[in-house]
C-alpha cells in the first residue's frame, strides 16, 4: 500500500513540474569594414516553465567586442527589435572602427536569463577587403 502511495505521489509531483529553458541564436555578418558601423543580431527563445515577455526575462544583455586578440574589450548595449512571451530579437551596432588590413574584431554576449548569468559566443569578424 505504501508503494502505491509513493507512485501516486511521484506521479502527481513530476507531472506538475515542467522544466524550461531558453536559447539564443546568432548569424554573424560576413565581415567588418573599416570606418563603417556593423550590425549584429541576437535572437532569443524559451520553452517550458516560466512566463512573461522575454525583454523582461532576458536582462542586462551586453555585447563585448575588441580589435585583435590583444585588445581590451569594450561594452556595447543593444536595442530590442521585437519581443513577446516566446521570442525576442535584439540589435547591436558596433561603431565605426579604424581598422587596418589583417585586423579582426572578436565579440561575445553576456546576459541574465531569469536572473541567471549566461554567456554566448559571438564570433570573429575579418576585415572586408
Amino acid at each position: 500500500m505504501r508503494l502505491l502511495f509513493l507512485f501516486i505521489f511521484i506521479g502527481l509531483f513530476t507531472g506538475c513540474y515542467r522544466p524550461g529553458g531558453g536559447g539564443t541564436g546568432h548569424h554573424p555578418p560576413d565581415g567588418i569594414s573599416s570606418n563603417q558601423p556593423t550590425e549584429l543580431k541576437l535572437t532569443f527563445s524559451v520553452w517550458g516553465a516560466g512566463s512573461g515577455r522575454l525583454d523582461k526575462r532576458y536582462t542586462d544583455v551586453i555585447c563585448f567586442y575588441r580589435i585583435n586578440e590583444s585588445g581590451e574589450y569594450r561594452r556595447l548595449t543593444g536595442s530590442v527589435v521585437s519581443a513577446d512571451d516566446k521570442n525576442m530579437e535584439m540589435r547591436f551596432i558596433i561603431p565605426p572602427l579604424n581598422l587596418n588590413e589583417g585586423d579582426t574584431v572578436d565579440y561575445y554576449f553576456e546576459m541574465l536569463f531569469d536572473g541567471h548569468k549566461n554567456t554566448r559566443p559571438g564570433g570573429n569578424l575579418q576585415m572586408n577587403k
